[in-house]
């Protein structure tokens, strides 16, 4: 038992050296068109007051806004995209330490889960927002736990930064931010009485509350969508679900990846209210089924894209880790299943890395010295059918070119 447990130990080694090797080299390619789009705004700017006072657009990623100002142009892709690098690999190493204070194989499971993950590898490896709200995201969630577990000042004031911060890189932690609202009210309750509640749920939510409330009147109600792809909200959720899991986005193969997490998440809804677990009734069912669509509902937004529920991401990982270690534990599934289902989900999520770090995330530049090379002209002329894309694009070339 003691040497099958230091092979899984240095097995987790080996696959968080993965995980921080595949965010790096993921990050070396060349800009996506959102990217430079994020690039292109920045640069213009005079101030970095001007992302909070001038720049009223979504693509408009505060945080990532502040860290592309001060990087001169020029750098490196890796260093432009290196802040989320950084927040990808802290993710990993949060999302398993809080598995491995609760369980050793809990602890094993997220590891796998989130260094394999095709959605945290490319949001980790990209000069956008999203490598922050995971992090911050599940920061908070983390912060408010110990604050429950015991009421101190330093963890109101981690909960209020990081909420902030969560804030900051996407609203849709509002899911999180909500459900956690509810988290606290019932565990606190249940301790203390509704006056308990209260007092605490007003120490711990105010500030972050207040925040979002100046940033809503003077910056929020400003912003302007800019464009993309609007598929149905079901079909987003599909393609959501299908990566989560690592199944082919095949038309009835991903519809039944779907389905099945759903049904996953139901089950453990079911088991939180025939155990009585109050508290994380009242999480998971906010977050997973209210928020969102009441969200949506009221932000109507003009582009509908999966990204709008990365924020479930680390809490669909723990329902998925409780059910592979509850799973271990009955005797009618043999001791090799759960390792194979594990294999099969690394196998799924690499099927969606690996045109990544092949293909990169743009090839634009590529094709733009083929052409050069290929001509016997003194210039080259390229255009776009979007007037405002072209202007990007001959901006970030004329530096990278």
């Amino acid at each position: 038992m003691e040497y099958c447990r230091k092979m899984i130990i240095w097995l987790c080694i080996v696959v968080f050296l993965y995980a921080i090797l595949v965010r790096f080299l993921g990050a070396t390619g060349e800009f996506g068109l959102d990217e430079i789009w994020s690039w292109t705004l920045v640069k213009r700017l005079d101030s970095p007051q001007q992302i909070f006072t001038a720049l009223f657009i979504d693509n408009n990623h505060h945080l990532n806004s502040l860290w592309l100002f001060f990087m001169s142009e020029g750098q490196s892709f890796l260093l432009y995209r290196l802040h989320s690098v950084v927040a990808g690999i802290l993710f990993v190493v949060v999302m398993a330490w809080w598995g491995f204070r609760r369980s050793f194989a809990q602890g094993v499971i997220l590891l796998v889960l989130v260094s394999f993950s095709s959605l945290c590898i490319r949001y980790a490896s990209e000069a956008r927002r999203y490598s922050l709200l995971l992090l911050f995201g599940f920061g908070s969630f983390v912060s408010l736990e110990e604050y429950i577990r015991k009421p101190r000042l330093p963890m109101a004031v981690g909960f209020w930064l990081l909420s902030i911060g969560a804030f900051l890189s996407h609203l849709t932690y509002a899911y999180v931010f909500v459900a956690l609202g509810g988290f606290l009210t019932v565990a606190l309750w249940k301790q203390g009485g509704w006056k308990c509640a209260g007092r605490h749920g007003f120490v711990v939510f105010g500030a972050p509350i207040l925040f979002l409330i100046f940033f809503a009147l003077f910056h929020l109600q400003h912003i302007r969508t800019g464009g993309g792809p609007n598929p149905p909200v079901d079909e987003a959720l599909v393609r959501f679900g299908v990566q989560v899991l690592g199944v082919p986005d095949i038309r009835y193969i991903a519809f039944v990846g779907a389905t099945v997490l759903l049904a996953i998440l139901l089950v453990r809804l079911d088991s939180d209210g025939r155990n009585h677990r109050t508290e994380s009734f009242m999480f998971h069912a906010v977050l997973f089924l209210i928020a969102p669509p009441v969200f949506l509902i009221v932000r109507t937004p003009e582009v509908m894209h999966e990204r709008y529920f990365l924020i479930l991401l680390p809490f669909i990982f723990i329902v998925l880790s409780g059910v592979f270690e509850q799973c271990m534990q009955l005797s009618r599934i043999p001791r090799w299943g759960v390792p194979l289902m594990l294999a099969f989900y690394c196998i799924g999520q690499m099927h969606y890395v690996i045109p990544l770090l092949q293909f990169g995330r743009a090839i634009v530049m590529p094709s733009l010295q083929y052409i050069a090379e290929q001509t016997q002209e003194a210039t080259v002329t390229y255009g776009s059918n979007n007037e405002a894309r072209a202007r990007m694009y001959t901006y970030f070339n004329a530096v990278y070119l």
